[in-house]
């Protein structure tokens, strides 16, 4: 048994390393080697620095315009306000029974799904909020 095993290993090993050249054929054979496809990714390449450098430009005049900026501070404190209430929320859960919960909250016009796993888990319409 051992022998049959030897010979469909060694019949294994030579089929992977055909392929392997097989591989490595189709690999060259691919290869695009004419000069109009070298100047077209050269074309590409330069075309790619001119957006960033244009990207680049860009956010460097919004950052010196002042309502930006505010917009820029207002998003910073807004996410700084939703990590203190996330906070809050979850030492709530924490003086809350150590059982399973699951209720509805109405948030504007909408209805949210919310279960309380024992494991100090909520989730909200089905996914984990962390």
């Amino acid at each position: 048994m051992s022998d049959k095993l030897r010979l469909m290993i060694k019949d294994l090993a030579k089929l992977r390393l055909e392929l392997k050249e097989i591989k490595k054929d189709l690999k060259h054979e691919e290869k695009i080697e004419k000069e109009e496809h070298q100047e077209l990714r050269k074309a590409l390449k330069e075309l790619k620095l001119q957006v960033k450098d244009y990207e680049d430009n860009y956010k460097r005049e919004l950052c010196e315009m002042a309502d930006y900026q505010k917009l820029r501070e207002m998003a910073i404190t807004k996410e700084e306000d939703v990590a203190v209430k996330r906070e809050e929320l979850f030492k709530e859960i924490e003086r809350m029974p150590k059982e399973f919960a699951k209720f509805e909250a109405e948030v504007g016009d909408d209805i949210v799904k919310v279960e309380v796993h024992p494991a100090m888990k909520l989730y909200l319409n089905g996914r984990e909020e962390r």
